[in-house]
């Protein structure tokens, strides 16, 4: 699957990430699409699958770019990894945030953007661990504005990018 600096952990974490499930009871709220950022802090610091839930659209996918490989997760695969890594008692700690530099670029279709050249760090603290373990990632959030009686944007497509090139943007 995906090869890092920290195996096993960091890929059952990213995978966590990226793959929650459940129906969407609302979207993350805010006036802008780069809102979805502090959701998904939130969502890691707070270990809330609710509000991951609500981040992450019906037909959200997440693509992890570790070349030489590609790796596709669709949402409904990712049950168990979501449950498990915020339920997991082995996990202390786990962080996700972002700098505060990258591009908010209009998507292809109305009321839709992407949030580029993210970099995003990753902490996490397991109970076996000395010390807490970081690593850096380089994402593409694909965002929509939701509008309605619950008002707001969902990721429905991330594209996590690994090795070369990443760490130097």
């Amino acid at each position: 699957m995906l090869r890092s600096a920290f195996g096993g952990l960091i890929a059952c974490t990213l995978v966590a990430l990226a793959l929650s499930a459940g129906v969407v009871s609302a979207s993350c709220p805010g006036e802008f699409p780069q809102v979805v950022l502090e959701c998904f802090s939130a969502a890691y610091s707070d270990r809330d699958l609710a509000v991951l839930e609500g981040l992450l659209a019906p037909d959200y996918i997440w693509v992890a770019v570790s070349p030489p490989e590609v790796d596709v997760f669709p949402r409904e695969d990712s049950v168990s990894a979501s449950t498990e890594m915020f339920n997991d008692p082995e996990v202390e700690f786990v962080s996700l945030e972002f700098d505060e530099v990258y591009r908010v670029v209009d998507g292809e279709e109305a009321n839709t953007w992407r949030l580029e050249d993210l970099r995003a760090t990753m902490t996490v603290k397991r109970a076996s661990m000395q010390s807490a373990r970081s690593a850096i990632l380089c994402v593409t959030l694909y965002v929509r504005l939701i509008e309605g009686d619950d008002p707001g944007f969902e990721v429905y497509r991330e594209v996590f990018f690994e090795g070369e090139g990443c760490v130097g943007k």
